[in-house]
This record gives structure tokens, C-alpha cells and sequence, in this order.
């Protein structure tokens, strides 16, 4: 239930007007911006895309890697943390990736930052491994200044 009010927050607050349709299934997550229906296989084969990324590639996989922290951080971290390394790639350029306004999208990055800080901050992981990883997470997203060009 916590998952379905913070999708409608993130589509409400960050998304803005867009007419999206939703769809959801048990064990699933919605990406609104595209009505793509997300699971495991899918981040996974984000994931994929992530390592052979280029250009706005970087942007638009690093814009969904944070929807899917705000929906779902357990399961996004649990799939993440099998590639440590470039779960680390993706912090590191989160600034530059998903935090900068660019003027000419619908997606209100401050809400997004928001978000993604208020899901992290409800839960913890008994898994040592994914409790960094978050706290990694929480850190980056505390560092960063949303920046309008």
C-alpha cells in the first residue's frame, strides 16, 4: 500500500499533469513516465543497459533508477546490489545524471530528490550489503543542489 501512495506522490508532485495510464500487478512497479510495467528482469535488463550506456542514455536510465528508488527502494537496492560497482558508477554521476534542470521536461527534480530520500529513510536492511548501499544512497542524495540551466 506504502508503494501504490508513493507512486501517486511521485506522479502527482514530480510528473505534473501528464495523462498517464497505470497499470499495476502484484509484485510489480510502474515507471508513469513510459507505462512501463517493472520487474526484477526488467531492472536487470536496465541495468545492462546501464553498462553500455552513452550519451542521453545516461539520463533517462539514471531518471528511472531513481523512480524505481522511490517505489520500490528495497527491491531496486536488492537488484543493484548485485553489480556493486556500477551502482557506484550511477551514484557517483547522480549530480550530473538525473539532478540538473534542464528546463524542458515535466519531471520536478527537487520533488524527485525528495522522494527518493523520504523512501530511503523509512526502512533499513538487515542485509549489510544493501544497508550501505542505501546509506551510500542517502548521502549522495543529501549532497546534491538541484541545478537549473
Amino acid at each position: 500500500m506504502k508503494n501504490v501512495f508513493l507512486m501517486l506522490i511521485l506522479m502527482v508532485c514530480c510528473l505534473g499533469s501528464m495523462n498517464v495510464v497505470q497499470k499495476a500487478r502484484a509484485g510489480t512497479v510502474i515507471d508513469t513516465t513510459d507505462c512501463v510495467i517493472w520487474n526484477k528482469a526488467d531492472i536487470n535488463r536496465m541495468l545492462e543497459k546501464w553498462r553500455n550506456r552513452d550519451g542521453i542514455a545516461c539520463q533517462m536510465i539514471s531518471d528511472s533508477f531513481c523512480k524505481f528508488s522511490v517505489v520500490c527502494p528495497e527491491k531496486f537496492l536488492s537488484v543493484m546490489s548485485k553489480d556493486k560497482k556500477e551502482f557506484d558508477a550511477w551514484v557517483s554521476r547522480l549530480q550530473d545524471n538525473s539532478f540538473i534542470d534542464w528546463g524542458n521536461d515535466c519531471l520536478d527534480r527537487n520533488c524527485l530528490k525528495k522522494h527518493m530520500l523520504e523512501s530511503l529513510n523509512y526502512w533499513k536492511s538487515n542485509d549489510k550489503l544493501i544497508e550501505s548501499m542505501r546509506l551510500q544512497l542517502v548521502t549522495a542524495l543529501n549532497k546534491i543542489k538541484v541545478e537549473k540551466l
